[in-house]
């Protein structure tokens, strides 16, 4: 655990304080606000079931003379990304950056003793991708890799590029993973319908959730076809899980896939058939 953050609470008082933040952010002194509510830098945050990412790996936690950065998530109600500085001199700043709103949470202070640890405030890390960096007056400065996640906040580590639909940012090996913490469904989202046949037509439908900004996005497909496959993909994140139809009435299937969102990516529904799943035919690139 980072050691300057409470190391204990009762659940209760963790669902108060994350209401809380989810309520409220700030920006670390001095740097400008995020463009948008869930990529504030938030100043709160809790121990409760926190994990260091790839401890020992300097490809994602960057070491600068003496000074070392070691990133942080915290996985309870939201999906953190925080920093902590180790300063092997005085005077090191440091950041983690949201690489899609491109703000920079910085650490609270500048070092003022060799040993030192320090603190960032957290990113939301889902749907996005974070990097930490060490900036020393004498040195210059060190970044990480940048951690790429998801919606659910997962790692996503798709090999390969490549291009669908003419957009370059399309990695055609990457999985998206569905917040299964959300519940798909919705409204219908016009000029996102992909139609096989005469009886087999799918939609993205989206809402708001929870008072959630991020626009919550899911397929839909209604068929006649209890064959058929649903699924929804990320220009960024790739393909999510080819989700089966379920039947509901006599002749009549529907299908749901998880949740993704699109306040940053573009998304389109895709279907196919189980037992010949080529070819596949998806709608058109929704971007919110």
């Amino acid at each position: 655990m980072g050691k300057n953050r409470a190391a204990r609470i009762g659940f209760a008082s963790l669902v108060l304080a994350a209401g809380a933040l989810t309520a409220a952010g700030s920006s670390a002194a001095g740097q400008p606000a995020a463009p948008e509510p869930r990529n504030s830098c938030d100043e709160g945050g809790f121990d409760w079931d926190s994990d260091e990412l790839y401890p020992g790996k300097e490809k994602y936690n960057p070491e600068l003379e003496d000074s070392k950065l070691q990133m942080w998530q915290w996985h309870v109600l939201r999906e953190d990304t925080y920093g902590v500085l180790t300063a092997g001199r005085i005077g090191v700043k440091f950041y983690i950056e949201d690489k899609k709103s491109g703000q920079k949470c910085w650490g609270k202070k500048a070092s003022e003793e060799w040993g030192e640890e320090i603190e960032t405030g957290v990113l939301d890390n889902r749907n996005t991708s974070i990097r930490g960096c060490i900036v020393d007056p004498d040195a210059g400065k060190e970044c990480g890799a940048w951690l790429r996640e998801d919606a659910g906040g997962h790692r996503q580590n798709g090999t390969g590029r490549g291009k669908l639909d003419h957009y370059p940012d399309y990695d055609r090996n990457a999985k998206a993973n569905y917040d299964n913490h959300e519940i798909p469904g919705g409204i219908d989202v016009p000029g996102t319908t992909v139609k096989w046949g005469k009886h087999t037509k799918a939609i993205i439908k989206t809402n708001r959730g929870n008072g959630n900004p991020a626009l919550e996005s899911s397929g839909f497909v209604e068929t006649s076809d209890k064959d058929m496959e649903v699924s929804l993909v990320s220009d960024k994140y790739g393909v999510g899980k080819w989700m089966k139809v379920i039947k509901t009435g006599e002749g009549k299937y529907q299908g749901y896939t998880g949740v993704l969102y699109n306040q940053h990516d573009g998304l389109m529904v895709c279907v196919r058939r189980a037992s010949g799943p080529s070819p596949t035919y998806c709608g058109s690139w929704h971007r919110s």
